[in-house]
């Protein structure tokens, strides 16, 4: 309705549990029009966050994700350490706030999101250590501009695979990518197929 109401294209971006190539081809085939993927890349070289937070998710198993709730009232997953056992007793204690969220009620919330992201940017491993659901298939830390074409492969392979969907390569891809985000929020990488945009190849990774 706000397609038609306002005469614009809206694009679907699918997001969560996209991982690979594969994940985005799947996303793709049953209607987005693109992917947002976050996870995949902390543990890169370009990433901010700590490298005690990096190997965290490098040495993950799929058992160490967990469900944690947030002070905003939407639930998350995180691997499992400290904090995660903490809460499954109650509340953290809030030591500070700072006002970052409109939704946080700032009373009776499990714990301050910024105070444990701060605590676990920092290299602190009791502090919140945010990821996604497949963050045990990350095994190794790698440059941006590697996963990125990784990704671009898996996902025009899959594509040319399926019959009477069109090859990716008759798409432009936009990627707009997040190097310098705070080490409090996840690096984040979303692909829109959307004309006329630059071409994944073409872009230039600039740290």
């Amino acid at each position: 309705p706000f397609e038609e109401k306002y005469g614009v294209s809206i694009p679907v971006i699918a997001a969560g549990g996209v991982h690979d190539g594969h994940d985005m081809a799947k996303m793709i085939k049953v209607g987005a029009d693109g992917v947002q993927i976050a996870t995949r890349f902390i543990a890169t070289h370009e990433c901010d966050a700590s490298d005690e937070y990096k190997q965290m998710i490098i040495d993950s198993s799929e058992e160490d994700i967990v469900r944690v709730s947030s002070p905003a009232g939407l639930p998350g997953r995180a691997v499992k350490n400290y904090l995660t056992k903490a809460l499954e007793k109650g509340n953290m204690k809030v030591s500070y706030c700072v006002n970052c969220l409109k939704t946080c009620k700032k009373v009776g919330i499990p714990y301050c999101i910024t105070e444990q992201l701060g605590n676990s940017a920092g290299g602190d491993n009791t502090g919140l250590i945010f990821t996604g659901a497949k963050a045990y298939l990350i095994d190794r830390i790698e440059y941006v501009d590697t996963i990125v074409k990784q990704i671009i492969q898996e996902c025009r392979r899959d594509l040319s695979l399926i019959g009477g969907y069109p090859s990716l390569s008759r798409y432009s891809i936009s990627a707009p990518i997040w190097f310098k985000a705070s080490t409090r929020i996840e690096i984040g990488l979303c692909f829109i197929l959307s004309e006329p945009v630059k071409i994944i190849e073409e872009l230039i990774i600039d740290e």
